[in-house]
């Protein structure tokens, strides 16, 4: 997961828990004016890759989710195909240290801290 764990039950979509470094980049990159464009391969795997089931099965819950977290987005984007490894000239990885990647230190750098990198 990148914004969410995955379920602590298994299935039940529900039981996700925050992953709040990177709610919390998502929150600043939005308030200093950024387009958020979310996208997900939830279930795509599990459904064969038709999108119309995963959002009939995960729609609802997933926007759900987003509101109940207060994680901000401009728009969200069912049905990535489902895959080990992507390959584009946009992609940071939010494994690794996204915030670095990025370039983005903005609220860590004013608050001091420690893992700031400044």
């Amino acid at each position: 997961g990148v914004l969410v764990t995955p379920p602590e039950v298994e299935g039940d979509l529900s039981t996700v828990k925050p992953i709040e470094k990177n709610i919390k980049l998502v929150r600043e990159l939005k308030l200093f004016g950024h387009y958020i464009i979310i996208t997900t391969s939830r279930m795509m795997a599990d459904l064969g890759g038709n999108v119309n089931a995963v959002i009939a099965r995960c729609g609802f819950v997933t926007l759900q989710t987003l509101a109940e977290l207060s994680i901000p987005y401009d728009e969200i984007h069912f049905g990535q195909p489902h895959a080990d490894l992507y390959i584009d000239r946009a992609v940071a990885s939010a494994s690794n240290d996204t915030e670095k990647d990025i370039g983005w230190r903005v609220f860590s750098a004013v608050r001091g801290d420690s893992d700031s990198g400044m």
